[in-house]
């Protein structure tokens, strides 16, 4: 078994269980994901026997900028099926991990080594056991991140310093390290912040050079089109939008979620739209953004698009108000919403910090989806913010953040 890897039999979520009360559900108890007070995990994917991947950071120090990598694959039932963590500490950001075309598990990173940034690649088979050489990729002097990690592809994004930072150049990388292709992202078609692997090619998502959400295929990377569909402006006053996430349909077709901007005075306005495997939009919907509703995640699950709201103006939102989920059926129709209220004391190391304190705000600073086959879940991520001013973005972190898993039921 490789350095760093060992495999736990405790449970790593003890209990997730949710009560019914006036109306709407309180999620009244869950144990914390975390093991300590320094370490993150978030959701990647799931493999085709419906364990979930989930990767980031254990033991985090601010001093110096460091920590573990950290990758742990969870059953169905939520216990630990093994976890890996690294033996060396690393400057390590931008942690993703893919299940590759071959079966492998990629879990990647970027990094400084050596006097520069790098990338680099380790590899797992599903049960955990090391797979491959760890491959080192790097960044040619220049400061990058990870833009995307996919089963046969890594895509590696930097600024461009003779374009004064205003357009940045993706690198296409095979998993052996291999450059595939490498292109500037306003072209040719305009920018691209998602991408989705087909049999057949990529589908692109992002905006136009007129400034409009796009969806775009691709027989390679970076490859010819095949066909493009981009999608005028839902409000008058819009100045520019794209296409921040989009998730294939069992239909074959792509929900995405498009934002619309008003620079000045700034204003966000957030359009769900499905479009065809084809490309052709069949729908579009814009009365949730005409309520004031503020979008924080997306999933697909069990046939019907899922969105996590509120109408909190709060830059993080309060954890005392309820999370709202809106269910819609593919074909656009609306299905109905869940409620869910998140209790603090199902949060131990928040509790802690509050009880030491009673100056100090509960806020939700980040929740993640996962569909399997159990039921939908979310990671939520809540800490205990000071100075709360609603209408500041600037905020003050007191104590420990907690992660937790919930279960969210269907309307």
């Amino acid at each position: 078994m490789m350095n760093g890897m060992k495999t736990l039999k405790r449970i790593l979520v003890l209990c997730v269980c949710l009560a019914l009360l006036a109306g709407a559900a309180c999620a009244d108890s869950s144990a914390e994901l975390k093991k300590g007070e320094a370490d993150t995990l978030y959701y990647d994917c799931t493999l085709p026997d419906g364990r979930i991947l989930m990767s980031g950071r254990k033991g985090f120090d601010e001093n110096d900028n460091t920590a573990q990598t950290w990758l742990v694959c969870l059953n169905t039932d939520m216990t630990v099926s093994w976890e890996y963590v690294s033996p060396v500490r690393d400057d390590c950001q931008d942690i993703r991990s893919v299940v590759l075309k071959d079966g492998r598990i990629a879990l990647v990173y970027s990094r400084y080594y050596n006097d520069e940034d790098t990338v680099t690649a380790f590899f797992f088979t599903q049960d955990g056991q090391s797979a491959g050489e760890e491959t080192v990729i790097p960044a040619e002097g220049r400061e990058l991140w990870i833009h995307q990690a996919a089963p046969s592809f890594l895509m590696l994004e930097w600024q461009l310093e003779e374009k004064n930072y205003e357009e940045s150049e993706i690198l296409v990388l095979d998993w052996d390290g291999r450059e595939v292709g490498r292109f500037n992202t306003w072209e040719p078609g305009g920018g691209f912040w998602h991408v989705l692997e087909e049999d057949d090619g990529v589908v692109l998502f992002g905006q136009d050079h007129e400034k409009r959400a796009k969806i775009l295929k691709k027989d390679g990377t970076p490859g010819n089109t095949l066909w493009e569909t981009p999608v005028d402006f839902m409000f008058q006053d819009t100045e520019l939008s794209y296409i921040m996430k989009a998730l294939k349909c069992s239909d074959g077709g792509y929900v995405a979620w498009i934002q619309e901007y008003v620079i000045d005075p700034y204003q966000e306005r957030i359009v769900i739209a499905k479009f065809g495997a084809d490309g052709a939009l069949q729908w579009i919907n814009k009365d949730y953004a005409e309520q004031g509703e503020q979008y924080y995640a997306m999933t697909v699950y069990n046939d019907k698009i899922v969105m996590r709201y509120t109408k909190q103006k709060e830059w993080y939102p309060l954890m005392s108000e309820p999370m709202t989920f809106r269910w819609l059926g593919l074909d656009g129709k609306g299905l109905g919403t869940t409620e869910l209220t998140l209790n603090p004391d199902s949060f131990p190391a928040l509790q802690a910090t509050l009880a030491a304190r009673g100056d100090l705000t509960p806020v939700i600073e980040w929740l993640e989806m996962i569909p399997t086959g159990n039921g939908l879940l979310g990671l939520v991520n809540c800490f205990a913010q000071e100075d709360y001013d609603p209408n500041s973005e600037w905020i003050t972190v007191t104590g420990d953040s907690d992660t937790v898993m919930i279960a969210i039921p269907e309307p």
